[in-house]
């Protein structure tokens, strides 16, 4: 009788709180493009808020809510890397985002 292979490990991915997570991550001093590449290099199968506390995800995710709604941007979409619509095309940068947010198409 044949093992059944394991299913996929799927996490559901808060778009928000990836949001607020990278927001987090760029918010240290050391933070540059290369590096937050690197790490996310390092373990390509973490998401930003695998590297942060929950407390400052949020923080920082309510964070960027205030900025947009008092730039007036009621609507804006979120992608993150690993999940959904993400552009695979942006793996092609030298030092690729995890998390893009914007406004239109």
């Amino acid at each position: 009788m044949a093992t059944a292979s394991p299913l996929p490990t799927i996490r559901a991915i808060h778009p928000l709180k990836e949001l607020g997570a990278y927001e987090a991550l760029w918010a240290k001093p050391e933070t540059t493009f290369r590096s937050l590449a690197q790490r996310f290099r390092e373990f390509p199968d973490r998401l930003p808020s695998d590297f942060v506390a929950e407390y400052e995800a949020d923080y920082f995710g309510r964070l960027v809510l205030q900025m947009l709604r008092e730039a007036g941007v009621m609507q804006f979409g979120v992608r993150v890397h690993r999940a959904g619509e993400y552009p695979e095309k942006f793996r092609d940068a030298e030092d690729p985002v995890e998390v893009l947010y914007y406004r239109g198409w």
